[in-house]
């Protein structure tokens, strides 16, 4: 297990990129990484920001800018949690973000590939938004997607994917899809929360790992009962970005503020409406 103290904005792992060419990290076997940002790793096959052995995992982590030459520009295999994949090149076939991974409650933006599957390629999302990717298809290709956005792909949504209580077009039919535009707040300054009237709202299916996980802001995954579509939880209440502060001072109700170490995910109580923060020595 390898983690950071301050988080990925600030903590980096710098790879060597094209052309001699230097991944960011290699994840062995049950192995984690969190908390880290890993940049301009490039590889001369496939996962330019880094491969994952069998149960690898990848926690709260930001993977930009990486390539490959052959599949996944950013990772391949492993299982992801509450991660940034952006920006990521495959330079020929599959996978400018992720090819055969898990990912929960993870942005995919901004990654092209040559061919298949600018987002994810032959994975899972639980709980993602995947948006502005370039490929044939953009989005998605050979997936199975549930409780997720893929919507404002350069292309193609998505292709031979198995798709329930997601918002894309066309619509797929099937459990719980939807067709209509998500409502982002701002897709021009990657801000990806829903807006107050978006459909995505308390659209999605519950599912047991829910319970006291939180979305990518470290916001609950679960709020008004019912879980959201994308990769944010909408609340109605004021934004407030607390993954990465360090020395907090907790006031209010919460459950174990342990949680927070390392790769600061935050265990909410379920009767948890707000929470305070600041840094100690703050007035």
């Amino acid at each position: 297990i390898v983690r950071s103290v301050n988080g990925p904005d600030q903590t980096t792992i710098l790879g060597k990129g094209w052309p001699s060419g230097a991944r960011c990290a290699y994840l062995g076997a049950k192995s984690v990484l969190g908390g880290f940002t890993l940049t301009n790793g490039y590889s001369g096959w496939d996962a330019g920001g880094a491969p994952c052995e069998l149960g690898a995992v990848i926690s709260n982590c930001v993977i930009s800018g990486n390539q490959a030459a052959h599949m996944g520009g950013g990772v391949v295999g492993g299982t992801l949690y509450r991660c940034k994949l952006l920006d990521n090149v495959a330079q020929s076939i599959h996978a400018g973000g992720a090819a055969g991974s898990t990912l929960f409650n993870c942005l995919v933006v901004g990654n092209w590939t040559g061919q298949s599957g600018g987002g994810v390629y032959r994975s899972e999302a639980y709980g993602c938004t995947i948006y502005g990717n370039a490929g044939s298809p953009a989005g998605a290709d050979q997936s199975l997607l549930e409780n997720s956005i893929v919507y404002g792909n350069s292309g193609q949504e998505y292709q031979q994917c198995a798709l329930t209580y997601c918002c894309t077009t066309p619509n797929p039919g099937g459990e719980g899809n939807i067709d209509s535009p998500p409502q982002f707040v701002d897709t021009a300054s990657r801000d990806f929360r829903l807006q107050a009237g978006s459909p995505c709202i308390n659209a999605g299916t519950n599912r047991p790992w829910m319970n006291g996980a939180t979305d990518l802001a470290g916001s609950p995954r679960l709020y008004n009962g019912r879980v959201d579509m994308g990769v944010f939880e909408y609340s109605g209440l004021p934004f407030v970005d607390i993954t990465n502060v360090s020395n907090p001072v907790w006031v209010g109700r919460y459950r174990d503020p342990e949680a927070i170490a390392g790769d600061r995910d935050v265990a909410w109580s379920a009767d948890c409406d707000f929470l305070f923060m600041a840094n100690q020595g703050a007035d």
